[in-house]
């Protein structure tokens, strides 16, 4: 699954909760602090906690914290519904990325690691607009390697993310030093995957 609590994570949600009295392994009392909205420290632990425990009732939950006047909060809720709804819900991954004013990063972080072949030309479209801006030198993320992780699933039968990934390899010279790393363990994933077609 993708997005799970490390052990670290779990033991302070199991801490925060010590003071407010909640059992943080039920469903219905962590979907209950996100539908009353009383403390934005509550509500993200809340999300958090879901990904333990949280089931598809939790989805509307999540979704209606879309709104609600903090990132953070946004975009942890929109990581733990690709957690536990996972390709089900690529249809609204794709409607987050396209809402105007939000970051588009996490919904391609949600779509790279759960979403299906619906979210194909969205991502393909937002590559081709990451690449004109490596060649330029203005890439400021590294969201890109999430699109090309994405569209390394898609290579043994797809034309299109062959050779869009194959246009980023080319170009590996542009990449900023920073995502290099990052972007090298692509390069492997894309031979290995090639070799193996």
């Amino acid at each position: 699954m993708p997005f799970p609590n490390s052990e670290s994570l779990q033991k302070a949600i199991q801490e925060y909760f010590k003071k407010p009295r909640v059992d943080h392994t039920s469903e219905e009392a962590l979907i209950q602090i996100l539908e009353e909205r009383k403390n934005k420290h509550s509500i993200y632990y809340a999300i958090l906690a879901l990904r333990d425990v949280g089931t598809q009732k939790s989805i509307s939950a999540l979704k209606s914290l879309y709104d609600y006047p903090m990132q953070d909060i946004k975009d942890c809720s929109l990581l733990t519904i690709s957690h536990i709804a996972g390709v089900s819900e690529t249809d609204y991954y794709i409607s987050i990325y396209n809402q105007k004013g939000t970051k588009k990063g996490y919904a391609i972080w949600a779509i790279s690691d759960s979403g299906d072949e619906r979210a194909f030309e969205l991502v393909t479209s937002y590559l081709e607009k990451e690449y004109k801006k490596i060649l330029a030198g203005k890439c400021n993320n590294d969201i890109f390697i999430m699109g090309l992780q994405y569209l390394l699933r898609f290579i043994s039968y797809n034309t299109k993310a062959e050779v869009l990934i194959q246009k980023y390899l080319s170009a590996a010279e542009f990449i900023p030093n920073e995502y290099k790393y990052s972007f090298n363990k692509i390069t492997v994933l894309y031979a290995t995957k090639h070799h193996l077609k």
